[in-house]
């Protein structure tokens, strides 16, 4: 009788009330912290009188709005406006556009709603669309292809119409014929028993790669010249939908003895850049104990941890070489700067020549290169605008912070510097997503056995109508899709999204597949 009043309870979670207001009172929370942190923000801004990107779009239209003079100034002086990539515009700078437009200033658009992959970051190609929709503009379709070898032209053909139906216009070849086959499928045999490993598909295609580099009759034509010559590894990409597929694909080009280039994350992280943080730290420092212990018990020093951990508990001290070496560094003097006592810090402990040493040598080279820019930027950036992000001071303490600080915010703050700006003689490894705009002769498009589906919670920016192009931003509203415990509840939610999903991912197949000359 217990069992059966469990289960018919159960059977009214997906119906009970509960767990919805739950979900409500959950994202009033997070859009009111939200909320909170963005006025906070902004008045700690306008104290400072600084502006980021959004302001200069956001202040620009809101002066345009409120200033009928402004607006005829600006008319006056602008002849025609021209925007390109106008399928990732977000609603913002469409307003801002848009205001122009009304204005009576000429507009040319460029766009390609196949390659509408910007959504992450704010870009609604259904402005784009209700553009293409409206009869007073005059549009016109692109009909030829200027990138891709005429061979493989059907191809790429073919897949845009399987992907967009009719609303894909096959596109005319007109480059110069290749010398490469135009397209090639890598089928992995599938074992007895099981699937096929991740490590097998990476290895594969290094092994591809490697035949093709060591076969005397692949021949590319020069982007530059025109000419016909030898395929090399700077020709050849590997696009993957992640940052980790990047990776192991790297490691299997490796394995073979193929130059990877790939943009890698994890750049505060590395042996390095740590080993120099602790440095600075204990140069500005030397009762912390925990740079101390670091630094003896790495390479450089003479302790392990256990012992060393041991005698610091005992004597709350460590005596090591590489701490004497640091105690060199002049701190002291008020007009020291960052840089310098950061150089004193390489140049006491030989930062350069032990990394030159490791596995990937260029990389530590280049990675400790950046923190010496960073040491520079600092050094430069003016008082205000330190304290405004709260910054305060300029001795070591606060450049860390600050460094900490500007990795942890920036998008790509994170990433390792390229030890090589271009090297004709690497493979380049990159994500679906940032192949885009760029082009190579060969690519290896990888990754497509990862699936396809909507993801809880979500948040995103829907309209109440869409047909107001003079009103977008007053019919915007916040999304909040959480995710419940009931799976039918999360199900209905999912068939709401999966359009949108499906056709992202189309939107970006579409990009991976026409990187290739």
């Amino acid at each position: 009788m217990l069992a059966d009043a469990v289960i018919e309870a159960a059977d009214q979670l997906p119906h009970h009330p509960g767990p919805l207001e739950d979900a409500i009172n959950h994202a009033k929370i997070l859009i009111g912290a939200a909320v909170e942190a963005i006025e906070g923000y902004t008045s700690d801004k306008r104290k400072a009188a600084l502006v980021d990107y959004t302001d200069m779009v956001a202040a620009a239209q809101i002066v345009l709005v409120s200033n009928q003079g402004a607006l005829e100034t600006l008319v006056e002086h602008i002849d025609c406006l021209v925007i390109d990539e106008f399928q990732d515009t977000n609603p913002l700078q469409f307003c801002l556009l848009w205001l122009l437009q009304k204005a009576g200033v000429p507009t040319f658009i460029v766009g390609d709603l196949k390659q509408a992959i910007m959504g992450f970051q704010g870009a609604d190609p259904r402005l784009m669309e209700r553009l293409l929709s409206d009869g007073k503009a005059k549009t016109d379709t692109l009909e030829n292809n200027w990138r891709t070898q005429p061979s493989l032209m059907p191809f790429i053909n073919a897949v845009g119409n399987a992907l967009f139906g009719g609303d894909y216009a096959s596109l005319t070849p007109r480059s110069d014929p290749g010398f490469q086959a135009p397209l090639e499928v890598l089928e992995q045999p599938k074992p007895p028993q099981g699937r096929v490993s991740k490590k097998a598909q990476t290895l594969r295609v290094a092994e591809r790669i490697q035949s093709l580099l060591a076969d005397p009759d692949q021949y590319i034509r020069d982007r530059t010249t025109q000419q016909k010559r030898r395929l090399l590894a700077g020709d050849i990409a590997v696009l993957c939908p992640t940052n980790g597929q990047m990776q192991s694909y790297a490691d299997s080009l490796r394995a073979f003895g193929i130059k990877a280039k790939i943009s890698e994350t994890g750049w505060l992280q590395s042996r390095v850049i740590q080993i120099a943080w602790h440095a600075l730290e204990y140069a500005e420092n030397p009762e912390d104990k925990h740079a101390a212990l670091y630094l003896a018990c790495t390479e450089l020093g003479g302790n392990e941890l256990e012992p060393a951990l041991g005698r610091l508990v005992d004597q709350k001290t460590i005596d090591d070489p590489v701490l004497e070496r640091l105690r060199t560094v002049d701190v002291s003097s008020d007009f020291v700067t960052v840089d310098a006592i950061l150089s004193q810090v390489i140049r006491a402990l030989d930062l350069y020549g032990i990394c030159s040493n490791w596995p990937d040598a260029r990389k530590h080279r280049a990675d400790l290169l950046r923190l010496e820019a960073e040491a520079r930027a600092f050094v430069d950036a003016k008082p205000e605008t330190l304290a405004s992000g709260g910054f305060f001071g300029s001795g070591v303490k606060t450049f860390l912070a600050w460094l900490g600080d500007r990795v942890e915010q920036d998008r790509e703050g994170n990433q390792r510097p390229d030890p090589e700006v271009a090297d004709e003689y690497a493979v380049e490894l990159v994500s679906w997503h940032r192949s885009k705009g760029r082009e190579w002769p060969v690519v290896f498009v990888c990754g497509w056995d990862a699936d396809v589906k909507p993801r809880l919670p979500e948040v995103s920016v829907e309209y109440e109508k869409f047909d107001d192009l003079d009103d977008v931003l007053s019919d915007a509203r916040v999304s909040f899709k959480p995710a419940f415990v009931a799976s039918e509840t999360n199900d209905r939610l999912f068939s709401q999204m999966q359009d949108g999903v499906v056709l992202s991912a189309k939107r970006l197949i579409y990009v991976a597949m026409t990187r290739a000359r």
